[in-house]
């Protein structure tokens, strides 16, 4: 492992004014931070420059210009990025009125056609079709306890049946056989085994493919400046190359653009939960695009060779075993639920508020506006 030092300067109102990394003894550039003397919104941080009208967002640079629309409850509505003036990313979201969203509309890439999904739920207000362009493609059913009991894995129709144990712990995905350990904590997922300490944090994966990842030497480092948000990761060390990468979050903290210690730059495309869709180069080209299942499963990746650490709602996504760490837990997008019990919910459970809950279900299954749990 490197070592890293980060050096913060404030000012009179305890607000971080700039930033300086040192990683593995290698300084990286400044950033600066400023904001307004009147509201005390942030107007600058790093090279970006952000401009505010009504309650709409500009980030922007000589280079590109990244605009979000709200509506009146604060939800994004509309999305545009824009590198050298020429449209290169265009969202606009739909809800409903219990905030769920019914339909979305992407155009990705400057020549790309609109793209239209759809999202229809049960009565139970849980996500059962997904459609692309009015033609169905993915389905899901549930159990009584609100567990997954039929989906449509990646871009394929056929339905694979999920089973569970008395204590909602999952035990089959299709072919795929699960266990758990005594701690309820996922130990095997098909030839996939996996090993959690007692905080309920994966500490190691054993599976098919490890060798091929050693072969290459593939070997990340991450790191966690942002004092507002210390479980983002802002900064990445790449053993391999040591190259250093430093990874920019919108004001609603989604990735919008990445700078490498060479001077190379790429821009992020989000979609309105934070989930990455494509990424440009600093010249405008699209080298990346990813799609997802609305669980979070990747069934599309254009360059498998350019790694995104980023991956469904934000989290920091492993390919290998196909995990994505939010916060302090894991979540599978395979089966679409924490890998790891919730015991938080105990504490918020008393006789005064007593609801349907399962340890492992991730956001009730409901496609909402909120970024994650």
């Amino acid at each position: 492992m490197v070592n890293a030092r980060f050096d913060y300067v404030y000012d009179n109102s305890f607000r971080v004014t700039s930033m300086q990394a040192v990683i593995n003894e290698t300084p990286l550039p400044i950033d600066l931070y400023r904001y307004d003397d009147v509201s005390g919104k942030t107007e600058q941080f790093g090279k970006f420059g952000v401009i505010y009208y009504d309650i709409n967002q500009i980030i922007t640079t000589a280079v590109m210009t990244h605009t979000k629309h709200f509506d009146a409850y604060g939800r994004v509505k509309e999305v545009q990025y824009e590198i050298f003036r020429s449209l290169m990313y265009w969202m606009m979201v739909q809800y409903d009125n219990m905030g769920r969203v019914v339909a979305k509309e992407l155009k990705v890439g400057p020549y790309a056609n609109t793209t239209r999904y759809t999202y229809e739920y049960d009565a139970d207000g849980q996500l059962q079709v997904v459609s692309i362009n009015d033609k169905p493609l993915w389905r899901y059913s549930y159990d009584l306890n609100g567990n997954l009991h039929l989906l449509s894995p990646g871009n394929s129709a056929r339905l694979t049946p999920l089973r569970y144990d008395i204590r909602d712990r999952i035990t089959r995905l299709g072919d795929f056989q699960y266990r758990m350990d005594e701690d309820g904590f996922l130990k095997q997922r098909g030839n996939d085994y996996f090993e959690y300490n007692s905080a309920g944090l994966l500490v190691k994966v054993y599976n098919k493919r490890v060798s091929s990842r050693s072969s290459t030497g593939h070997h990340l480092q991450f790191f966690y400046a942002d004092l507002s948000s210390p479980t983002r990761v802002t900064h990445m060390y790449n053993h391999s190359s040591s190259e250093i990468t430093s990874l920019y979050y919108d004001l609603q903290g989604h990735l919008f653009a990445m700078e490498l210690s060479s001077g190379d730059e790429f821009y992020v495309a989000c979609d309105n939960i934070g989930t990455p869709l494509a990424v440009f180069s600093g010249s405008g080209l699209m080298i990346k695009q990813i799609l997802h299942t609305a669980f979070g499963e990747v069934y599309l990746d254009t360059n498998h060779s350019f790694q995104l650490i980023i991956g469904y709602q934000g989290g920091l996504y492993e390919p290998l075993s196909r995990l994505v760490h939010m916060g302090t837990r894991d979540y599978d997008v395979l089966a679409g639920r924490w890998t790891t019990p919730n015991h938080d919910i105990w504490k918020r459970l008393n006789s005064n508020h007593i609801v349907p809950f399962n340890l492992y279900m991730f956001k009730n299954t409901i496609l909402s506006a909120t970024i994650r749990p």
